[in-house]
């Protein structure tokens, strides 16, 4: 990954489970990407951003309104995900 510092991971769970995953050279540029997708992309609800140089890991989810940091050490579902209030 020459020069390329954070990556985006989407995942999705329609009919069958999909990442895909976009490296940045910066946590701005990853981050804008990741709220851009979330919110016109209906495939993704979940999406990490990661700097392993750091050992930076964050999750977040689309609730259908807004996109929400998720601090716990486990992972929701998209039914779960579209509940959450933000």
């Amino acid at each position: 990954m020459s020069g390329r510092k954070w990556e985006v991971c989407l995942c999705g769970d329609f009919s069958a489970y999909e990442v895909w995953c976009k490296s940045f050279p910066s946590y701005r540029q990853a981050r804008r990407f990741m709220k851009k997708t979330l919110r016109k992309n209906h495939t993704f609800y979940c999406a990490t951003i990661s700097n392993d140089e750091d050992s930076a890991f964050e999750t977040f989810y689309w609730n259908g309104r807004k996109v929400i940091r998720w601090e716990k050490p486990w992972v929701l579902s998209r039914r779960q995900a579209l509940s959450l209030k933000g």
